[in-house]
């Protein structure tokens, strides 16, 4: 088996069978679709027993649910394909050729372990969508070094496909809104090599029942995660301009640019000195004018120069 193509699925009905449809159509058939079923009816088991028992599907029902993102890690589990591939049941594949598009990607690029996309976002709450590429420079600028993927941005699992040689991996459940970062940075630090699509095969589906919507731009979700973002992967990555413009805009945009209110969201005082002088430099400029792009980049460089000649902890 070539690829399997594992959905982490919950009460997911329509969602499910749009996904499944897209399978169905794909040129490339070399697949098993591994379903690890949260729900707590038997609607999904259903769709797959009864309108796709034409696939090559391997249901596994979750009795107690193992919730985000243990359903992902137990479909990973169960794969027994050359390739892994993750598809959220809000997602699916763009055209008939999405699935043969990553595979002549592998096939040119023997060495990469890894391979990522570029994606469309569709708003199904607000009928728009919106196309997601990368630039050369930022291909470029991730060869160079693995923190620049702060910078690139790859979308989520959905838009990825992974070796089985990487392979015991997991996503780490402290993390609901950082998942997808924490993983890449614990993926890429350990040296695999990549490769990258150039064309929006995959379609995301953005709608206000996801559990990123409840969690974008909360500051209780936010502000404790990327401490412990921090924590994980050492504060000596904001020594990377990327990483630190990453955190600069998030602090930014949930409004929350004071260590007095930071630390109402924590369990006990920030000891990262590199967060608390961006903090206080946030703080002073005032979020007013943060709110200005062209201001808050500088102010952001002036505060990052400032925090590299600074012994940081």
């Amino acid at each position: 088996m070539f690829i399997s193509i594992c959905i982490p699925a919950y009460q997911s009905g329509e969602k499910l069978e749009r996904l499944l449809d897209s399978i169905r159509m794909q040129t490339f058939t070399d697949y098993e679709i591994v379903v690890s079923d949260d729900s707590k009816d038997e609607g999904v088991r259903i769709i797959c027993e009864q309108k796709y028992s034409t696939l090559n599907i391997k249901y596994f029902h979750n009795n107690p649910p193992l919730g985000t993102p243990s359903n992902w890690n137990n479909a990973v589990e169960k794969t027994s394909g050359e390739w892994i591939k993750i598809m959220h049941h809000d997602d699916w594949f763009r055209d008939k050729d999405s699935l043969q598009k990553f595979v002549d990607v592998v096939r040119a690029n023997k060495n990469v372990s890894f391979v990522f996309s570029a994606f469309r976002n569709i708003y199904l709450d607000e009928g728009r969508e919106r196309e997601f590429f990368c630039s050369p420079y930022e291909i470029f600028l991730l060869k160079q070094g693995y923190l620049n993927l702060y910078k690139t941005f790859m979308g989520n699992p959905s838009c990825t496909l992974i070796s089985k040689h990487c392979k015991p991996y997991s996503y780490d459940k402290t993390f609901k809104w950082l998942i997808d970062f924490d993983f890449y940075t614990t993926l890429f630090k350990t040296g695999i090599s990549f490769a990258y699509l150039n064309d929006a095969v995959i379609d995301v589906g953005m709608h206000s029942g996801q559990v990123t919507a409840f969690v974008f731009q909360n500051a209780s979700v936010e502000v404790p995660e990327s401490i412990a973002l921090l924590d994980k992967h050492g504060a000596g990555i904001l020594r990377n301009v990327y990483v630190y413009d990453f955190f600069w805009r998030m602090y930014r945009n949930i409004n929350v640019i004071s260590i007095t209110e930071f630390e109402k969201y924590l369990d006990k005082p920030c000891e990262i000195l590199a967060v608390r002088r961006m903090l206080k430099f946030q703080s002073a400029v005032g979020i007013k004018m943060l709110r200005i792009g062209v201001f808050s980049k500088l102010f952001m460089l002036i505060s990052f120069f400032i925090n590299q000649v600074s012994k940081q902890k």
